[in-house]
Formats: C-alpha cells, structure tokens, sequence
C-alpha cells in the first residue's frame, strides 16, 4: 500500500513538472504565488483577472482624494496606474497566448515606475536639501521639468506602441540630460555629508547613468543588461532603500539621523549595483559568481535595514516629539489646528509620553484640544 501511494506521488509530481515544462515550452510564464499551490484549481484566466484588477482598483480608491486636493499636479497617478494596468494587460495576453508582448511591457513598467519617481523627486528634493541647509537655494526649471517628464513619457508610450531602438536611445539621451541638469540644480557638495540626502542623490545618478547605457546600447547590445540592472537596482531599489529609514524615523517623531549599519546598509547597496552592472562587462568569465555577489550584498543591505529597525524601541519616540514639534511641519499642523505653537511647545512632557505615536496626527489633534 504504502508502495502505491509513493508511485501515486511520483506520478503526480512528474505531472506537475511536464505541466510546468510545457507552459516554458509554450512561451507563458510558470504561475507563482498561492496559485502555484494548486494549477489545476486555478485557470488561467481567473488568475489574470484577480491580478489585473489591482491597478484599477487603486486608481479607483485614490481618486477621490486626488481631485478633493488642491494640488492639481497629483491627478497625474490616476492614468500613471492605468497605464501600469496595460502594461500589466500585455504579460497577462502572452501568459494566456494570445499575444507576444510580455518583454515591451516589462520595459513600459520600468520606465512608468522611473516616471513617478523623477516626478517624486522634482517636487521633494529640492524641499529636502532646504530643510537641513537653510541658506541653499535649489535651482528649479519649469521647462526643464518638463522635457524630463515628457521624454520618459515618450519612453514609456514607445515600449508599448512601437519599440523602435534608434527613437528610444535619443529619447534615454534626452531624458538623461534634462534629469541630469535638474539634479544639480538641488544638489549642494554638503550634502555628501549627510547620509540621508546623499543617498537619494546617488539613486538619481544611477537612474541617470541607466538611461545613458540605454542610449549607448543603440551601438553596443551588450550595455542592454547593464543599463536594466542600473535603473532597477541602482535607481529603483537605491532609491526605496534611501526612503525607507527616513519614513521610518520621521513618521515616528524621531530625528533624521540614520545609525551606522543603516549607512553601511546605504554602502552595500551602492556596492552590489556596482558589481552587477559593470561586473559581467569586465569579468565575463565570472557572471555566475558576480550575480550571486551582487545578490549576496543586496540581501545583505535590507537584511541591515531589517534589523535596525525591527529592534527599534517604540518607547524612545516620545521623548524626541518636542522637536518634532517644533519643524515646520509640526508648526503647519498647528496652525491649521489655530492653535499657536507656543503652546505647544509649552505642554508637559508627560502630555506628549500618553499620545498615541502610532497616528501622529490624531495624536496632535489630541493634544491641541
């Protein structure tokens, strides 16, 4: 019996595999997640349909508060999302046979999701750079702004359209510059001093040196992975990196000083973007350990990030809400709240220890009343 059963098993394993096999074959990728779990359970299509309703779904949910706002300028994530949503579409028809566009819309996907960070970044760096030196005036442009965002638009409708190498490659040139001239407009060499702001300046710089590599890789193939690897590591994940301890610390009314291993942290990854860009291109005999070097120093630096702020003791934030306070965010909320700040800043410490430091707001509403 317990023969059987052992045959049983194997047989269905190798059932599993062939199906799996034959879907590579067949040029639909191998289904992941909890659907992996159970193929036969889950059709294709069902799984297409439950993913494809996320990006519509958010688009949805946001845009009520996006047009209650008086910032006009944030309606734009509403067809950045349902842009996502077809580029989405397209993996999905290839998954399903129907079409050959799975690898165009990846590439759309990349560069919407560079769009909403230069689009990001346009409107926090220079804000960023001021608050922790005051007697820097960032430089923006209005024009320059928009070539910017219209070129990586044009990058993004030409992956889905028309993927045509010589247009894209003037189109990554241009982009590459006008990004390059906005950021030295932000940028002050004091900054190299403060790990916070230095960080999201070097993801913009790897965005950058990406778009260069794809403007070259009209004349050289091969720089088509590096430019990839340098958008998404270098641009992408430098970037989420950068943004994470400043979230962290800010939204928990501590101050913005990462500790050591957060900078190593900032280090490694900037190492392991380095090491996979250029290592397949100098060490070609070696790709298979450098993939799993730069993979190593990735896990490496999260993993940093991970620890610091998992172990964190939520008890120290109250005794730093005084000078949370007293920013200029803390001020703001204030006088919304017509109450002055003075005040604020007069109220016992033991008022600040009872908030509830998991919603600074309601928190701060709390305590004005």
């Amino acid at each position: 019996m317990t023969r059987q059963r052992q045959a049983a098993g194997c047989r269905r394993t190798r059932g599993r595999v062939s199906r799996k096999r034959q879907r590579i074959q067949s040029g639909k990728p191998p289904k992941t997640g909890s659907f992996a779990l159970m193929p036969e359970m889950v059709p294709d299509m069902a799984t297409a349909v439950i993913d494809l309703a996320f990006f519509p779904a958010l688009a949805l949910a946001i845009r009520p508060a996006l047009w209650q706002g008086k910032q006009k300028v944030n309606r734009i994530f509403v067809p950045l999302l349902l842009l996502m949503a077809l580029a989405n579409l397209l993996v999905h028809l290839q998954a399903l046979g129907v079409a050959q566009t799975a690898q165009r819309a990846t590439d759309a996907m990349l560069y919407l999701t560079l769009l909403l960070i230069t689009i990001l970044a346009g409107r926090v760096m220079p804000f960023f750079t001021k608050a922790v030196l005051p007697d820097v005036e960032p430089k923006r442009w209005a024009w320059l702004e928009w070539i910017s965002t219209l070129s990586m638009i044009g990058l993004i409708m030409l992956q889905l359209l028309y993927p045509q190498q010589t247009a894209l490659s003037l189109l990554a040139l241009v982009s590459a510059i006008s990004l390059g001239l906005r950021v030295s407009g932000w940028h002050d060499l004091r900054i190299w001093h403060i790990p916070m702001l230095w960080i999201l300046f070097l993801a913009l710089l790897w965005i950058i040196i990406g778009l260069l590599l794809v403007a070259l890789s009209h004349f050289a193939p091969a720089l088509t992975n590096a430019a990839t690897h340098a958008l998404t590591i270098g641009g992408i994940g430098i970037m989420t990196l950068g943004m994470m301890p400043r979230v962290a610390l800010g939204h928990t009314g501590r101050r913005l000083e990462p500790s050591r291993l957060t900078v190593l942290a900032f280090a490694i990854l900037n190492l392991g973007t380095v090491v996979r860009v250029f290592g397949p291109l100098v060490l070609t005999q070696s790709y298979f350990f450098i993939i799993h070097l730069s993979g190593g120093l990735w896990i490496l630096a999260f993993l940093l990030f991970c620890v610091v702020y998992l172990s964190a003791n939520p008890a120290q934030a109250p005794d730093r809400w005084q000078t949370w306070l007293n920013t200029r965010s803390g001020q703001r909320q204030c006088e919304d709240l017509r109450m002055p700040t003075a005040k604020i800043r007069s109220a016992p410490c033991t008022a600040f220890k009872q908030l509830d430091l998991r919603r600074p707001k309601t928190a701060l509403n709390g305590l004005c009343q």
